[in-house]
């Protein structure tokens, strides 16, 4: 979805989500402590953990 951060059809959660893995399949990944931290709370960790291994 090359065009998420442009459309307004995502709430601020899917924002984040969406961030995160784009981050996450970034070369080398790009991901932040800061938005690692925030899914981590906004969700809990075992949607963070299925979030990354993609279950």
């Amino acid at each position: 979805m090359p065009r998420w951060r442009e459309s307004d059809v995502f709430t601020p959660l899917e924002r984040e989500v969406l961030a995160y893995a784009e981050a996450m399949t970034n070369t080398p990944p790009t991901l932040t402590d800061e938005l690692s931290a925030s899914l981590l709370e906004r969700l809990g960790p075992a949607a963070t953990v299925s979030s990354t291994s993609g279950d």
